[in-house]
């Protein structure tokens, strides 16, 4: 079994100390970055429930099709575990327009570029601190059609398959390159569909980077929602008013207060 975070973390610190090499891997950067994993993660995740909440009151048509794909793959007589991830095509469509359209962290976070780099004929230079703005990407008429309806055929084929296009970006807005000409790291906010080529040509190794959080978050939010679905139909306190479409501003940005009843599903209180 692969060790734990904490662990190979413990053994590379005391791996630099015994090499009385200089580094930052100390005691007390682990306790923030251990923080700033379980605040981020359980703030983040517990958001995207809410927005999911919400979309399944403001869309009662959308969540029978969940819950019908849901009985299919994994039944009533249990609770979906991860093994049914990957089976799961409709769902993880539902849960990725959530991500999209609820918007749950609109300027991501704060990005440093290490080097200058040009991209499109402007300079970013060196220690500049840069803001993404995933809005504009995840609401983009250009890229999305319709984009502020909730609609979550758009992340499936005409098979059904699931599909990630590039401009799905809840995780992460960042790219990485080597440059050819020095071993430094540029860290470049460049939107896959804006990416200009000769920015590849003067990198040895170009690749996303990757919210550490994402694999986490996404297990969670499966097993969670997937079993809720499964065994409560969410309707509004009052039949037939959903929730006002509404939302509160913030570095993360929950739906606006509503209200929502959990009814037990009868296949349920039949397991």
């Amino acid at each position: 079994m692969p060790e734990c975070f904490i662990a190979q973390y413990w053994r590379e610190m005391n791996k630099m100390k015994a090499k009385g090499k200089s580094t930052t891997l100390s005691v007390g950067n682990l306790r923030w970055i251990l923080f700033q994993l379980f605040f981020a993660g359980t703030d983040t995740t517990s958001t995207t429930i809410m927005w999911y909440m919400y979309f399944m009151l403001r869309h009662p048509h959308i969540q029978k099709k969940v819950y019908h794909e849901l009985s299919e793959v994994a039944g009533v007589e249990r609770a979906p575990d991860l093994q049914d991830k990957t089976k799961l095509n409709y769902f993880w469509a539902s849960v990725m327009e959530t991500q999209r359209l609820g918007s749950i962290v609109p300027q991501s976070l704060p990005h440093l570029c290490i080097a200058d780099v040009t991209i499109q004929g402007y300079t970013i230079p060196a220690e500049a601190v840069v803001l993404p703005n995933l809005d504009a990407v995840m609401w983009d008429e250009n890229t999305w059609e319709e984009p502020l309806k909730f609609r979550p055929e758009r992340f499936l084929d005409d098979t059904g398959a699931l599909i990630k296009p590039d401009s799905f970006i809840p995780f992460s807005v960042a790219y990485e390159c080597y440059q050819k000409d020095t071993s430094d790291v540029a860290v470049l906010a460049v939107i896959a569909k804006d990416r200009d080529p000769k920015i590849l040509l003067n990198c040895n190794h170009f690749w996303r980077r990757m919210c550490m959080g994402e694999a986490l978050a996404n297990s969670v939010l499966f097993l969670y929602i997937s079993a809720l679905i499964q065994r409560f139909e969410l309707q509004p306190s009052v039949e037939g008013q959903p929730p006002e479409v509404s939302f509160v501003e913030g570095p993360v940005c929950p739906p606006g207060r509503f209200e929502v009843r959990f009814i037990e599903r009868a296949a349920s209180k039949t397991a």
